[in-house]
């Protein structure tokens, strides 16, 4: 699933993890066969910028064995 767009990151991370639920045998699976699987964000900034992820959604990546991959374009 590719989604592009403006928006904050972690706003949109609930929503995205909410649809990759019930996927976790998949990626699982994936992870068990020497695989991979990573959520990619690009984040274009202008100057200083940052973002903190909620222990909630660290816990969800993790349980969907789901890598993050963060970006940051100038």
């Amino acid at each position: 699933m590719v989604r592009e767009g403006f928006g904050d990151f972690t706003e949109a991370l609930a929503p995205l993890l909410d649809q990759l639920d019930g996927k976790e045998d998949a990626f699982r699976q994936i992870a068990s066969t020497g695989g991979r699987s990573e959520l990619y964000v690009g984040v274009f900034v202008e100057g200083s910028s940052g973002f903190t992820l909620t222990g909630a959604d660290i816990k969800r990546l993790a349980e969907l064995s789901l890598e993050l991959s963060v970006e940051v374009y100038p």
